[in-house]
């Protein structure tokens, strides 16, 4: 769902936005998956304490909360923590649903602000009816619980088949834009 709206102010100001609204979907988070394995992501800084099957992670053995194993702790040390990681724990493992995400999102895709200039000045000097100078951000905010950069991230690019896979990919580039039209 998109909501754009537009105010004009003081006659010749007006200030426009875009906000970009996706509910539900799913994202493979692989980067985090990659970082687990190889020991780099924030949360393998963990060097004690235990973890419980089928509730804090999954296992090729453990997949859900109601299989069987559920509930038993597991991985008090360091170098149990770090088997965990680079094994099961990690992408190395056949189970991925731990790096499966919600890609729900809430983005304000542009922002923008617009002056008209259509003073007599204008059209004496510059020969026109009016100039429109714009000044407009994008990509300025994302809004959601996708633990990885950006919930629209797709390795596949601009095609369809690929969309819900998050491998290392680079995010949506935040841009500024400033622009003016001459008017006839």
């Amino acid at each position: 769902m998109g909501i754009n709206s537009s105010l004009k102010l003081f006659g010749n100001l007006r200030v426009s936005g875009l906000l970009d609204i996706r509910r539900g979907g799913q994202v493979w988070n692989g980067t985090r998956g990659a970082l687990y394995r190889f020991g780099t992501h924030k949360d393998t800084e963990v060097r004690s304490g235990t973890g419980t099957f089928g509730k804090d992670f999954y296992t090729d053995e453990y997949p859900d909360v109601a299989g069987p194993g559920a509930g038993t702790p597991f991985a008090t040390t360091p170098a149990q923590w770090q088997t965990w990681f680079t094994t099961k724990g990690g992408n190395a493992s056949l189970a991925q649903a731990q790096f499966v995400e919600d890609g729900s999102f809430v983005k304000l895709r542009e922002l923008s602000l617009a002056y008209t200039l259509g003073q007599r000045w204008v059209r004496s000097r510059i020969g026109v009816s009016s100039i429109d100078l714009r000044l407009a951000g994008r990509n300025l905010a994302t809004w959601t619980d996708y633990r990885g950069l950006d919930p629209e991230s797709n390795l596949g690019g601009a095609e369809y088949l690929t969309q819900g896979v998050d491998y290392f990919n680079n995010p949506q580039t935040r841009s500024f834009v400033l622009s003016a039209t001459f008017n006839r």
